[in-house]
């Protein structure tokens, strides 16, 4: 994803590893491309054993790094990080630069999956990884039909073959137009083909964060997870959490009451209804 943005000179990809042994080998692949550039600040937005010891490997004559535990929003905790870096007068941007070839390549990828190039985008995006954070999938099937009916929408689903199998039941219930790229985008070519949605609906998951991320107008569902943690931010996004509950933001994977009223309880109705607000709000905004 980093390299499909317009913004670093260099990127050094760390690979997926299983074991703590495979990390510290692939610490060691990477050392000299670390320690060689003289880097005079390490900003750690990761601040886990694996990002402590590459800065100490960079020795840096600065550091600071990411808050992970505080009760703040994410988005909010890295840009302190920032500043206690001495970048003081920083203001979020909502508009990442992306290399023209991901561009294109995204546009491509749409038109090729049945994007008619015209009809808005409404990103749909069942991936919660546990059943404690997953919305209905008949609620998601009103919630396209309600935006289907008033307006020139096509459904969009991306991600990981994770979901694939509640996309393909959607796809099954689902008498509208869609476009599935699931399974078929690399991590930076997601993030540019969130350039043409108009829309995204998702539950806590990181193609929601490349959503708000994006500027993308983001309604948010949020069932077990910790808003207080992760909810996006900017005008541009709404989250509907369980923070008001008594058992809100357990974090667990099984409910205890075993009804997930935490995320039924927001109706299609109801989140149509705050994704149009926010439709509105924003483009008053923009203009």
């Amino acid at each position: 994803m980093l390299e499909a943005l317009d913004l670093f000179d260099t990127v050094i990809p760390f690979p997926f590893c299983r074991t703590r042994v495979e990390r510290l080998h692939a610490i060691r692949g990477i050392q000299k491309q670390i320690r060689a550039p003289g880097y005079e600040i390490v900003l750690d937005l990761q601040n886990n054993w694996v990002s402590r010891v590459i800065r100490v490997i960079a020795n840096p004559r600065a550091w600071s790094e990411f808050d992970r535990f505080s009760p703040e929003l994410a988005g909010s905790r890295v840009i302190k990080a920032f500043q206690n870096g001495g970048f003081r007068d920083l203001k979020p941007s909502f508009n990442p630069p992306l290399r023209k070839e991901v561009l294109v390549r995204a546009e491509k990828l749409l038109r090729e999956n049945g994007w008619d190039s015209s009809s808005k985008l409404l990103l749909l995006n069942p991936a919660g990884l546990w059943i404690t954070r997953q919305w209905p999938d008949e609620s998601y099937l009103q919630l396209a039909d309600l935006f289907v009916s008033t307006d020139s929408w096509q459904v969009l689903f991306m991600g990981t073959e994770r979901i694939q199998t509640r996309v393909e039941r959607f796809l099954r219930g689902f008498g509208g137009n869609s476009v599935n790229l699931v399974g078929k985008t690399t991590l930076g070519e997601a993030l540019a083909v969130l350039r043409k949605v108009s829309l995204a609906i998702s539950e806590d998951s990181g193609l929601m964060h490349m959503a708000w991320v994006s500027g993308i107008p983001t309604v948010a569902l949020f069932g077990s997870s910790r808003h207080d943690w992760s909810s996006p931010i900017g005008n541009h996004s709404r989250c509907l959490h369980s923070g008001d509950l008594p058992c809100g933001a357990c974090m667990s994977p099984e409910c205890r009451y075993g009804d997930i009223h935490c995320l039924t309880r927001f109706s299609p109705s109801h989140v149509f209804s705050v994704a149009s607000s926010l439709l509105a709000a924003t483009a008053e905004e923009h203009h």
